[in-house]
């Protein structure tokens, strides 16, 4: 299989040296993740707090682009995580794998610590 982005051959991996999750293939040129259903789960789960969330994601522009899924050669759709609404993942509508480019991982398992107090603040409004 060979990277949506960059077409560079993906290789089995993890996501982070201390993660769970390895099951995907990675891109070792431009660091997107190729992940199945149950792993983008297990990524949605994990959390890091951060005092400043900085995020590293692609674009809008190189987000628009539409990829092709590597086990498909589908074109995939964008979707918007529920988790960080600055990400866009491609999800193919076949195999129901997802691309998550360099840094969108950090970005949906990430909340900034005034993220999190907002939050608070909100629920103690209702």
């Amino acid at each position: 299989m060979d990277c949506p982005r960059c077409n560079k051959p993906l290789v089995p991996g993890r996501l982070a040296a201390h993660s769970l999750v390895e099951k995907v293939h990675v891109c070792e040129a431009c660091e997107g993740s190729f992940v199945g259903p149950q792993e983008l789960a297990d990524i949605e789960v994990e959390e890091r707090t951060a005092f400043i969330e900085e995020r590293d994601i692609p674009n809008a522009k190189a987000q628009a682009v539409v990829l092709r899924c590597p086990a498909c050669a589908v074109g995939m759709q964008k979707v918007v995580s529920t988790r960080d609404a600055k990400v866009v993942m491609d999800v193919c509508p076949k195999c129901h794998h997802t691309w998550l480019d360099h840094g969108e991982i950090e970005a949906i398992q990430t909340d900034s610590l005034f993220a999190i107090l907002g939050q608070l603040f909100r629920r103690k409004e209702r």
